[in-house]
């Protein structure tokens, strides 16, 4: 038996800007309407899927600065599990991660850190 039942994915680099000015459209090219190529790919997810993100998950420089990207990764069903990136710099211990996940009422992101 699988310890990740159903669907497995992985998606890097989503460069999530929700709360900061940083959109990826700004590109241009295969990039504009980026928000809405994401929410088509992700439309996929079923609650029985997981979603690796391994890094980069949000241009957010703090905690506080991801937490709508979380919210808005967190809307999509299934677990998703976050590994750091090189361009996540709000990433903290994964206890302070993850008391800043339940103390927002973030669900369904579990992070791969040290463990």
């Amino acid at each position: 038996m699988s310890v990740f039942p159903g669907g497995k994915y992985t998606l890097a680099d989503l460069h999530l800007s929700t709360s900061v000015d940083k959109p990826m459209d700004k590109f241009g090219g295969a990039w504009r309407g980026y928000m809405e190529k994401l929410r088509d790919g992700l439309s996929v997810l079923r609650e029985e899927d997981t979603l690796v993100i391994p890094g980069d998950l949000s241009w957010g420089l703090s905690l506080q600065e991801t937490l709508s990207d979380f919210r808005w990764i967190a809307a999509y069903p299934g677990r998703k599990l976050l590994v750091k990136g090189n361009h996540d710099l709000w990433w903290e211990t994964r206890a302070k991660m993850e008391r800043f996940m339940t103390e927002n009422h973030v669900e369904g992101i579990d992070f791969i850190h040290n463990n």
